[in-house]
């Protein structure tokens, strides 16, 4: 069912190519992830961002102690617990084991741009602006990262109810094979889609974990739809494994600490891209792996032409996507059931009142 057009007003809004390229705003007329929940499993999010609805500003600096980041974010953490934040909702930080998921690292906080920026006539607008972020930390402050705690996130995320699950993150080498194996049925079974970035060495080469049967893999595209490479270096990686390409070139998104925006570029941007186009399919209907695999061959840019290793089905065309899935089934017998239910608990009541 359509919506109705969205008007956005935030000021970056129109050098959001990325926007563009995927043809969000005719998919804004009929989704924009409303109550989606979406694991990002990074570094953590900057909760206090003005794009994410935080509206105390909060001057943290990167020199600041650990205790005094720790206490200038303490309401957004306060807030987090007590399911009031605007945006973002408990996740879990599994380096510290605990529930401070404050990114001290910036890439968390880029992704949470793309994905979720709110429409609210600042800065950046998200793809599925209307979504909630579940954070899951498990890169720290220098960048490092387990494939163990990725694994374990994702069993959190999905058996928290997050029906998407992004990882941007790389490795050429796979490790704790049946451990992802394991994470993937679940999410499978529970109708969760794990995308994930190809990485950026500019190689015939995916790297894990989407190179892993059952993780929806995203390689990177630049302005005009082609494989993304800025220079020899530094490109998308590509392969049989690669299911299709997302924006991957410059585009503005949220910094982390005191209401900033910079630019990113990576395969990890064309993931966050391709998470919230699979929110808004999420909040029209029942999607799953196999049914986004196929969603993807009949409406990206070379549905017509084919598939091909650099370029996997080309760009997904969000419009035709949303526009393509089945809403999901009113179950009209378990509806049925509980006002049965709730009936005879009135009269029950009033049988009560009665006497």
């Amino acid at each position: 069912m359509q919506i109705g057009k969205i008007d956005i007003n935030d000021p970056m809004y129109t050098t959001q190519k990325n926007l563009q390229l995927l043809n969000i705003e005719q998919a804004w007329e009929y989704a924009t992830g409303k109550d989606i929940k979406i694991a990002i499993v990074d570094s953590g999010i900057d909760g206090s961002h003005q794009d994410f609805g935080w509206t105390t500003y909060i001057d943290m600096t990167a020199n600041d102690s650990t205790t005094e980041r720790k206490r200038k974010h303490q309401p957004v953490l306060d807030s987090i617990k007590q399911e009031t934040h605007p945006k973002i909702i408990g996740g879990w930080n599994l380096i510290d084991n605990n529930d401070d998921t404050w990114d001290d690292y910036r890439h968390g906080t880029y992704l949470a741009g793309v994905i979720g920026a709110m429409a609210n006539s600042l800065g950046m607008v998200g793809i599925a602006h209307d979504c909630k972020i579940v954070p899951y930390k498990v890169v720290d402050a220098s960048g490092y990262v387990s494939q163990i705690n990725v694994i374990n996130a994702i069993n959190m995320a999905v058996d928290a109810g997050c029906s998407v699950v992004n990882i941007s993150l790389a490795w050429p080498r796979l490790e704790n094979e049946k451990e992802w194996q394991w994470a993937i049925a679940n999410a499978n079974k529970n109708n969760a889609i794990i995308i994930a970035a190809t990485g950026n060495n500019n190689r015939k080469q995916i790297y894990y974990p989407a190179n892993i049967e059952g993780i929806f893999s995203v390689g990177g595209c630049d302005e005009l739809g082609q494989r993304w490479i800025a220079n020899p270096w530094k490109g998308s990686n590509y392969g049989v494994k690669m299911e299709c390409i997302g924006p991957a070139f410059v585009q503005p998104t949220t910094w982390f600490m005191r209401w900033r925006y910079t630019t990113v570029d990576g395969t990890s941007m064309a993931a966050a891209n391709m998470t919230g186009v699979v929110a808004l399919l999420k909040e029209v209907g029942t999607v799953t792996y196999n049914d986004l695999v196929d969603l993807v061959e009949k409406c990206s840019s070379h549905s017509t032409i084919g598939f091909n290793e650099e370029l996997g089905w080309g760009v997904p065309d969000a419009y035709r996507m949303v526009t393509s899935v089945k809403p999901a089934e009113v179950d009209m017998d378990n509806i049925v059931q509980r006002l049965r239910a709730v009936r005879v608990e009135i009269e029950s009541i009033i049988g009560e009142l009665g006497e």
